[in-house]
């Protein structure tokens, strides 16, 4: 599945509380020095609540973690990862009206370097779950940041909701930061209203990995949403939308 099993905890030392201070200093107020990195995360976000509309900031977070620590646990084989997509791809039904033309690939980190691999237009185009087991293994073993990394994005994504930037209540957004500090950085589920409305079904993998386990099959790079019709069509950067 892709939701994580469960609530993970970070490394509970001196790294994570220092990242603790840094949410809760730049969540509430210290200007961030990255105002670029900003405006691309500020879109990332605008341009994936758009297509969902009810993306949740528990939604944000999940995203913004995959995008920092990966999936957040070990994969033990290529077989396990391989009999577990074989038994997802086998139960998985259409997406929903509201998600309709789902892409192939969707950027989900600001710099393009992270995604998420949708499973229903990746069956659909025939594209080998061997080659996905492998690649998930590979990137199972060399996740893309850390928590402090995960812990400057929070930050952001709090001074952009102080600001009005991001449509997420304060309160919303206070109390569920609230949650991520006392369980140090946690992996989470999609929300209730998430899961229900879309369904999601998808792996994550660095775009670097992609490229290397699926040659010529996924193109992956900066691109706006599109439907998926033949091999090679997806939509992937989706932070060059204007704030």
């Amino acid at each position: 599945m892709c939701d994580e099993r469960g609530t993970m905890r970070a490394n509970t030392g001196e790294d994570t509380k220092s990242a603790r201070r840094g949410v809760t200093q730049q969540a509430g107020g210290i200007e961030s020095d990255e105002p670029g990195r900003e405006r691309r995360l500020a879109s990332l976000i605008l341009v994936h609540r758009d297509r969902r509309p009810l993306m949740q900031v528990r939604d944000v977070y999940k995203m913004l973690y995959q995008a920092h620590l990966g999936v957040g646990h070990v994969i033990a084989s290529p077989e396990q990862a391989l009999r577990s997509l074989h038994e997802e791809l086998a139960r998985l039904a259409d997406a929903p009206d509201a998600c309709e033309e789902e892409p192939l690939w969707e950027s989900i980190s600001p710099e393009d370097t992270v995604g998420r691999l949708n499973l229903r237009p990746f069956k659909r185009l025939g594209l080998e779950a061997e080659a996905l087991s492998r690649a998930l293994v590979a990137f199972a073993e060399r996740p893309p940041g850390d928590w402090r990394d995960l812990a400057r994005s929070w930050a952001v994504v709090g001074r952009l909701v102080r600001d009005g930037v991001l449509p997420f209540g304060r309160a919303s957004f206070r109390g569920f930061t609230s949650y991520v500090m006392r369980e140090h950085y946690p992996a989470v589920h999609h929300s209730r209203q998430y899961r229900t409305a879309y369904r999601p079904a998808y792996r994550v993998l660095s775009a670097e990995i992609c490229r290397s386990f699926f040659k010529g099959e996924i193109v992956v790079g900066p691109c706006r949403w599109q439907s998926v019709s033949s091999k090679g069509i997806f939509g992937g950067s989706i932070y060059e939308s204007e704030v």
